[in-house]
């Protein structure tokens, strides 16, 4: 059921299977937060300060740039908690299968 719900998002966002990085970028982690069931999700969001250089005043996902030794993963989760968000951490998935795929419970 979690497989097909993640396969379901993957397809709904639009993502590539396997993410690639363009020249002159960073690696950055971004994490998807839903809670309730399937077709009836809250989904966590943040607001952008308006005094950043890019994208100032966007809506976003939590998330921001990789720290050495980070897998992207624990970079995610970091900025999620960094922006107040200190949830139970259950049913965790990469919707990118390039990335560090595990699931914890």
């Amino acid at each position: 059921m979690m497989e097909e719900e993640c396969n379901r998002l993957r397809a709904l966002l639009r993502l590539s299977p396997e993410p690639s990085i363009p020249d002159g970028h960073q690696d950055a982690g971004v994490l998807i937060l839903l809670d309730g069931i399937p077709d009836n999700y809250r989904v966590f969001l943040c607001i952008r300060s308006e005094q950043l250089r890019r994208h100032p005043g966007e809506v976003c996902f939590p998330g921001g740039m990789r720290d050495n030794g980070e897998n992207m993963q624990e970079t995610a989760i970091r900025e999620a908690e960094e922006v107040g968000y200190h949830g139970q951490r259950k049913n965790q998935r990469n919707l990118r299968k390039g990335g560090n795929y595990e699931q914890k419970n």
